[in-house]
């Protein structure tokens, strides 16, 4: 047998071969590195999507219990029921209520419904798994041990609010509260419907979606809690919490665990959503985290790198186990076949490329026969006389017309008549010129009678041998066309009503404002506010409160002329467009005209209501008014209605701006008042009842206006909080009173007094405002113990939460908190208790009725006492009069301010005080303190 020969080296196909061998290996090593990273990227994709469907899981939960619990809250049982009695329900009432919580507890997915007033008396309950509790069991007060109570009744109605995990005492197992305002017809909160959602839904909800066998999900919140984990136990034993599941105190997840896991858990709560690696026990894991939206919790999902990347580390192998020899082995088979099929391919080239050639071109008339015979779309030939000569089967589909009798009748047939004049001119355009092509849009009759909006594209191929006629593609768009009318509709009509919307008003407003200009034509604007419509829906719901809306809106269109634009602004409001109107008063008499057409009353549910309406009108007076300028006179004439008594009509004048125009202006001169350094600080020191010495100031802050002279807070606080020019000027007012406090450390060694400063709700929201603080007392140097914060009640029910975590951090760094105003925003001993307050200041409005009697006397004492009990100091605010001191001191008042003792006074009047009586007023020197 004759022995292989190789060519030489030197022979040009040997060297091709080694080229190639060597290229085709960096190509196997490129395509297994690929493989293997594409595979990597897929596994953290998925790890990425489980992470964000749970997290979106979790939202809609909540989501649909806070949509439940409104619905829920709109039955009118719960309102009737509570206001028949002030305390516990009537036998009759309560038999509604119990089977009214027992329907929603086998409805919803909750461990507890209950109802409780708005002071704090349970009324009735319903817990799963008991049913419905005895009236000896419910709680006298819920507000000391219910965290929903309090925020609840501060919302508006059909609001809802959700708490913060807690160990329910009913189910005795970690859950949410969620609840929502119980109001009655006349505005009054007479309570809340609350629900409990148990911690362990959310841990069901992550177990439903599994990923991977060793793969886990973990829910953590923002303060690093760590609200559910396979081995929760374990972290709850390491840092030394009591391992019950249902009421143990939940771990932080960067107390334990190795220190890369700890790093983990700090990316997790940085914010935002992403993923991180970290090693356990000597293995790796890869966990991508997810926030749940409009919540503080957040949604990890873990899985072992091993398991996660197996699926890629396997076809990492296997390509290299299998794909390179077989790279190698078939390199040397081409290198000793080379030359031999060289020639081969030489000979068959021409036949090949001649059969590729004819396969492609059969290929491709199939290939085009399929996607005709199964397209969507219909596709006719035409022949020149416009009869049809081919239809695809879709017209079956499509118009349910067999293509046996489409063929050879005219195209033109089945056109809707009101189309059918330019469906004609289509085509003879079509056909007067050859590759010509037009489309549009025309109704044809459907096989069962009604009419479908069909889309064509018509394209002249007379002169193409291959088709010999005209080729149309049409396609079924009514759906489309009636979804565009709606959406026309939506976008510039009321859904309800079917008025005109705000967006149509505004735009025919200004085509009139354009068309009076031209021919100085009489325009006005009504703008028509119903009366107490909450009334309506607070009593007969929101439904009822719908249909009476569209019942008043044909009344106040039957009252207008045909070319009188009306359009409905949003909920009870509406605004009229009157143009053409020749005589100035005309407006006045048609809205006298709307008023009346709805004094005869409307029926719902059987019973007659009466509805009125406040009316502002407002002509065009200037050919330079715009539309905007223009709705928003008639809109303030409205409003001067509502505050004259209601059910009348104002007409503009430009007088009722004026109080808009002085807002503007202030907030106009607030923007250079700090930069000008208008601003200063008075203060009014707190004095000790007893000794009458002073232990503290108070520091004031006012305006001193370059042309008004001295304005009060009352007038430009309101207007800074709005603008957010609170927050500069919050910081400019911290920082001198801190100052100002230090510079009287040399008056009297012996005593430090105490610097009390507002704080506005802006700044406790504001992010750096912890910072802010420890900054001012580092550069001035006051002891944090002399600067008392002084927040309003309701500053402090503003984002509960957030605000809870900024006071607790400022009682670290060791500054004194106080309620301000105590007793006129939210009292509740539920958040005095939560909040870590140092003082309450009782407000004015209380010292000053001591007078009065005995009752308001014994408001005054309540409050002491319960000072006394959560171990708080007091501050009398407003002492005015020796008998007031007197009566203050006897129930136990620790310290006063007022201008009993002094009025608001310069630093250097107060360092004169300081100086000249070491801060000690006594009787003799009252008169000349208040002078």
């Amino acid at each position: 047998m004759m022995p292989l020969r190789f060519a030489p080296t030197r022979s040009p196909m040997v060297l091709i071969a080694i080229a190639m061998i060597a290229l085709l290996s960096i190509v196997g090593v490129v395509t297994v590195t690929r493989v293997s990273d594409q595979m990597a990227r897929e596994a953290d994709s998925r790890l990425d999507r489980q992470a964000t469907s749970q997290a979106g899981a979790l939202r809609e939960l909540m989501v649909t219990a806070s949509q439940d619990i409104r619905l829920a809250r709109h039955s009118f049982i719960f309102e009737q029921a509570l206001a028949n009695t002030d305390g516990q329900l009537l036998p009759a009432d309560r038999r509604l209520i119990e089977s009214a919580i027992v329907y929603l507890g086998d409805r919803y997915h909750v461990d507890e419904i209950c109802v409780i007033r708005a002071s704090g008396l349970e009324v009735a309950r319903w817990v799963g798994g008991e049913g419905v509790a005895p009236v000896a069991d419910l709680s006298p007060d819920e507000r000391p041990h219910n965290p929903a109570v309090l925020p609840t009744l501060a919302l508006a109605d059909d609001a809802s609010f959700q708490t913060a995990p807690y160990v329910s005492p009913d189910s005795n197992r970690w859950a949410i509260g969620l609840a929502t305002p119980i109001v009655l017809a006349d505005g009054e909160h007479a309570g809340l419907l609350h629900f409990e959602i148990p911690i362990q839904r959310f841990v069901d909800e992550l177990s439903q979606t599994p990923f991977g066998g060793s793969s886990y999900s973990i829910l953590l919140d923002r303060s690093g809690r760590l609200l559910s984990h396979p081995k929760l136990a374990d972290f709850r034993s390491s840092q030394g919490l009591p391992t019950d599941t249902r009421t143990g105190e939940f771990p932080l997840a960067a107390m334990s665990g190795s220190s890369s896991w700890r790093v983990a858990v700090a990316a997790m709560l940085a914010g935002g959503s992403g993923s991180v690696s970290f090693e356990e026990g000597g293995a790796r894991y890869r966990a991508s985290y997810a926030p749940v939206a409009a919540s503080d919790r957040i949604v990890v999902a873990i899985s072992p790198a091993i398991e996660l990347y197996a699926d890629g580390d396997r076809a990492h192998l296997n390509l290299l186990v299998t794909v390179g020899p077989l790279i190698l082995l078939m390199l040397l088979l081409g290198a000793i076949g080379l030359n031999r099929l060289a020639a081969m391919n030489r000979e068959l080239r021409e036949q090949t490329v001649t059969e590729e050639l004819l396969m492609a071109d059969l290929r491709s008339e199939e290939r085009y026969r399929s996607l005709v015979q199964n397209s969507a779309d219909v596709n006719m030939v035409l022949r020149a006389d416009g009869t049809i000569d081919y239809e695809s089967p879709a017209v079956e589909r499509v118009l349910c017309y067999r293509v046996e009798d489409r063929v050879g009748r005219s195209s033109l047939e089945i056109v809707h008549p009101d189309d059918r004049a330019w469906a004609e001119r289509l085509l003879a355009d079509v056909m007067r010129s050859p590759g010509a092509q037009l489309s549009g849009e025309y109704r044809v009759r459907h096989a069962d009678g009604s009419w479908r909006s069909i889309e064509a594209v018509a394209k002249n191929l007379l002169d193409d041998p291959t088709v010999g006629g005209v080729v149309v593609n049409y396609r079924d768009v009514t759906i489309r066309k009636a979804l565009e009318d709606e959406l026309r509709q939506q976008a510039f009509h009321d859904s309800l009503t079917g008025l005109a919307n705000r967006a149509l008003f505004a735009d025919r407003l200004g085509h009139a404002l354009s068309r009076t200009r031209r021919a100085r034509q009489r325009l006005a604007v009504l703008f028509v506010d119903l009366d107490d419509f909450k009334t309506v829906n607070d009593s007969l719901g929101h439904g009822e409160g719908d249909t009476l809306l569209v019942a008043v809106a044909e009344r106040l269109r039957g009252g207008l002329r045909a070319g009188d634009t009306i359009a409905r602004m949003g909920g009870d409001e509406f605004a009229v467009l009157l143009e053409d109107r020749a005589v100035a008063d005309e407006p006045v008499e048609l809205a006298e005209r709307l008023l009346k057409t709805l004094h005869a009353p409307f029926v719902c549910q059987g019973k007659e209501l009466f509805v009125r309406a406040s009316v502002g009108v407002a002509m065009l007076t200037s050919t330079k008014e715009t539309a905007d300028e223009l709705l928003r006179n008639a809109d303030v004439a409205m409003y001067m209605a509502k505050t004259n008594g209601k059910n009348r009509i104002e007409v503009f004048e430009p007088s009722m701006h004026t109080a808009a125009l002085t807002r503007l202006a202030v907030k106009g001169d607030l923007d250079r008042a700090l930069e000008r350094n208008e601003f200063f600080l008075e203060y009014q020191p707190i004095m000790n009842l007893e000794t009458r010495d002073m232990t503290g100031v108070e520091a004031l802050l006012r305006w001193h206006h370059p042309e008004r002279g001295v304005v009060g807070p009352t007038e430009f606080i309101p207007v800074a909080e709005e603008t957010g020019l609170i927050i500069p000027l919050g910081r400019w007012v911290l920082e001198q009173a801190c100052r100002q406090a230090k510079s009287w450390d040399g008056f009297s060694p012996a005593r430090q007094l105490t610097m009390s400063v507002n704080v506005s709700g802006r700044q406790v929201t504001e992010r750096g405002f912890l910072d802010e603080v420890t900054q001012i007392l580092a550069v001035t140097g006051l002891d944090p113990s002399r600067l008392v914060l002084e927040f309003t009640e309701g500053v402090l029910m503003q984002d509960t939460e957030a605000t809870m975590v900024t006071l607790t951090q400022l009682k670290r760094l060791g500054v004194r908190l106080a309620i301000d105003d105590f007793g006129t925003g939210y009292s509740s001993l539920s958040y005095l208790r939560m909040f870590p307050i140092d003082v309450l200041k009782i407000d004015r409005s209380f010292v000053a009725s001591m007078s009065k009697g005995p009752d308001q006397t014994s408001l005054v004492s309540s409050i002491l006492k319960l000072a006394e009990t959560l171990n708080l100091e007091t501050v009398a605010e407003g002492i005015e009069e020796a008998d007031q001191v007197a009566a203050l001191r006897a129930h136990g008042t620790d310290l006063g301010q007022g201008f009993f003792f002094s009025k608001p006074i310069s630093p250097e009047a107060l360092s004169a005080l300081i100086t000249a009586r070491d801060g000690h007023i006594d009787e003799a020197s009252v008169g000349r303190n208040v002078a």
